[in-house]
């Protein structure tokens, strides 16, 4: 009766402590026909909508040896040589334009946080790499035609550029949910997109471009449902950033929105943070959130412009990018908490506005900021 009891906890333990990755099929194991053809993910369980991007699925088969060659075997085939990352099979897919999607075991909840993970491995035959991945969670099916319409709401991760051929790299990031969302899209959503060229001094044969990605286990679990999430974005190396304050000073003071309302100005929220290089918001930032969402509640005739602003690291076209996405994802807050989306205003900058000098860390500190103004 006592080893029964110990075996029941520890099941509850194990249910409640480890959140449920909300993947179908996450390794790619499931499948009804050995892929013997390109775009032949339509055989596995989950995943069958992929088939409208046109990408590809690879399983060993039951082959004895990964090095036999077939054209999608798991191991060695039509465009290099790689072992699953887990089990017997993967995905593979062109990182410009095609995009691997699925329908969550169950739909998103409103308010949680969400870590989302993928591995990938640039194929041997690569001439060029990318650095764009994005997550994109929608409450519809994503197809070729209605792509465009959510491309907006992904999340982009922009690190270094993945060439590894060898080993499997980790990207991931955070998501705060809405509520409604309970399909997962996986691609590039940059519309202006770059790649390196490699350089090998191996003998010249046939290559293949652009970039071309093996994907394996892609997880989905909430980071907040039972247990408090962890402010950290994990790179491609294992290794976690600190989270980027918008603003270095009076982080622990509260806007007074009645008298900054009068003043008719733009003003800094003083307590927002964000993840490095990152549009995802901290949970730290969530009540002077929340004290604006009231207040406009209070004052339903204000309408409010969000404006997002960086500092000059990096190349402007991406800190535009950044600043638009920062400020679209504080509207989106804003939208979820019952503000209507008729009274919202957003945009981006980069660091065409700065408010201090770039010359030092004080400065970069107070020029990446997110500025509101009621009107």
């Amino acid at each position: 009766m006592g080893n029964k009891l110990l075996i029941i906890l520890f099941l509850f333990i194990s249910i409640w402590g480890y959140p449920q990755n909300l993947v179908t099929n996450l390794s790619f194991e499931e499948f009804t026909k050995c892929p013997d053809n390109w775009n032949d993910i339509k055989y596995v369980r989950g995943w069958e909508k992929s088939a409208m991007f046109s990408c590809d699925y690879y399983n060993s088969c039951g082959l004895d040896c990964v090095y036999i060659y077939k054209p999608f075997n798991a191991g060695r085939n039509w465009i290099g040589y790689q072992k699953p990352k887990s089990g017997y099979g993967y995905a593979g897919y062109i990182a410009y334009s095609e995009f691997l999607t699925s329908k969550l075991l169950e739909k998103l909840q409103f308010g949680k946080e969400y870590y989302v993970e993928a591995f990938v491995s640039l194929a041997d035959k690569n001439e060029e790499s990318s650095k764009n991945f994005g997550f994109l969670f929608s409450d519809e099916e994503i197809t070729p035609s209605n792509l465009n319409k959510f491309k907006d709401n992904a999340i982009v991760i922009i690190q270094d550029y993945i060439d590894d051929k060898k080993n499997w790299t980790k990207i991931c990031g955070t998501y705060l949910a809405s509520g409604t969302e309970q399909y997962i899209t996986i691609g590039n959503f940059i519309k202006k997109n770059k790649y390196k060229h490699l350089k090998s001094n191996k003998i010249k044969r046939k290559r293949y471009t652009p970039p071309y990605y093996y994907i394996d286990d892609i997880s989905v679990k909430c980071a907040n449902c039972h247990q408090k999430s962890q402010d950290s974005l994990i790179t491609k190396s294992g290794t976690f950033h600190n989270v980027e304050p918008v603003t270095l000073i009076e982080q622990n003071s509260d806007n007074n929105f009645d008298e900054l309302n009068k003043a008719n100005d733009y003003f800094t929220l003083k307590n927002l943070l964000f993840v490095t290089d990152s549009s995802t918001i901290l949970s730290q930032s969530y009540k002077e959130l929340d004290m604006l969402v009231s207040y406009l509640v209070e004052h339903p005739a204000v309408k409010i412009e969000i404006r997002g602003h960086t500092d000059n690291t990096g190349k402007e076209e991406y800190n535009i990018e950044l600043s638009k996405n920062r400020a679209k994802t504080v509207a989106v807050y804003l939208i979820n908490k019952g503000i209507e989306k008729s009274r919202i205003f957003h945009n981006g900058f980069g660091s065409s506005t700065p408010i201090a000098s770039n010359n030092d860390s004080i400065g970069k500190g107070l020029n990446r900021r997110v500025e509101i103004k009621f009107f």
